[in-house]
């Protein structure tokens, strides 16, 4: 079956000219297989993926990209950098220009956009639903927009500077307007935010040494939240301070948080780390207020964490075709996963016959 609907998805690009690649990864312990097939020539990108669960039994494949020239299809699409525009994966047909760029997209149930970018502008027109009937209604409205909405965003960076103004107008909400901006000077960063879904204010600053064998970080974030709607009498806060030293190989952290929930309760939690950093291994113990101290150890192709109630790992074992991964959790226990990449292009092909 998975073989099928594999060659499905392969066989009308296959026999054309150009480069191929196919990965697969699996887990025998879990019944997952996975393959993704890529095709690229002259301009035109394909990419299929198919997934198997074998213990519940659900098979999937689907065109996962398709792109050529300034046109493209993607099945699951991130719009990141929105702070009125809850996360969500979208299926997009875009045109893309060096100036311009329209996209098109559908969440596949009740929510379409279309989205106009120009330079430092963007467009983005929403219909969504008109009501939604589930019982954490809270948790709903955080992941949509209800109705019709149009969001417009201003973005500008530079090295020294940077800023974002984003306004929404909502069928069923009141106009908003969210700002961010960022100044850099010399070594110390600034940053500030306000009125966002999650927030009423943000503000950050933070200082940067470097001297030869030497780096000194310090920061100092502070962060307000809403008015309580339906329940606690009080706006939750949160506060962090963050110091990092490194000098050659050594370093040690030290962070300090403080949050206020909405129910007036005050706590605190304190970390601190001390590690040896070199060109491919990083040593560290962390004693925590509120935890177990513990140690870790990560490299390029392995991570161990150790405390005294158990220990966790990730083993990787690198080819030029392929890895084999060890993870340990001491929930799940070991398991095993077996990734292979098989590549065809112009340079692998044999010559024609003389």
């Amino acid at each position: 079956m998975k073989v099928a609907l594999l060659c499905l998805l392969v066989l009308p690009i296959s026999s054309i000219f150009g480069r191929q690649t196919l990965d697969l990864t699996f887990t025998p312990q879990s019944g997952y297989y996975k393959s993704v097939y890529a095709y690229q020539a002259n301009g035109l990108y394909w990419e299929s993926e198919l997934k198997a669960d074998l213990k519940k039994d659900r098979f999937e494949a689907r065109v996962a990209q398709v792109s050529y020239q300034g046109f493209s299809y993607t099945e699951s699409r991130s719009l990141d950098g929105y702070h009125f525009l809850p996360g969500q994966e979208w299926r997009s047909f875009a045109y893309d220009r060096p100036n311009i760029s329209v996209s098109l997209m559908s969440d596949g149930d009740a929510q379409q956009a279309v989205r106009i970018k120009a330079g430092s502008f963007t467009t983005l027109y929403l219909d969504g639903p008109d009501a939604l009937h589930l019982d954490d209604f809270a948790l709903v409205w955080d992941r949509h927009l209800l109705g019709r909405n149009l969001l417009v965003q201003y973005c500008f960076e530079s090295e020294a500077a940077s800023c974002l103004i984003e306004g929404l107008w909502g069928e069923y909400r009141s106009f908003t307007l969210f700002t961010s901006m960022a100044l850099n000077v010399g070594p110390v960063q600034l940053e500030c935010s306000f009125n966002s879904f999650s927030f009423l204010r943000k503000l950050g600053a933070g200082i940067q040494v470097k001297k030869p064998g030497f780096v000194l970080r310090h920061t100092l974030s502070s962060q307000l939240g809403l008015m309580p709607i339906h329940s606690g009498h009080s706006q939750t806060m949160h506060t962090v301070l963050s110091t990092e030293a490194q000098y050659l190989c050594l370093g040690m952290g030290y962070e300090q948080i403080f949050w206020v929930d909405e129910m007036g309760k005050r706590e605190k939690e304190r970390e601190l780390s001390l590690f040896f950093k070199g060109s491919a291994m990083q040593i560290g113990l962390v004693f925590s207020s509120d935890v177990e101290s513990k140690m870790l150890l990560d490299s390029s192709q392995s991570r161990l964490s150790y405390q005294s109630s158990n220990l966790s790992a990730v083993f990787v074992f690198q080819r030029r075709s392929g890895s084999v991964t060890l993870r340990f959790d001491p929930r799940k226990g070991l398991s095993i996963t077996y990734a292979l990449r098989l590549a065809i292009d112009r340079r692998s092909e044999s010559p024609p016959p003389a």
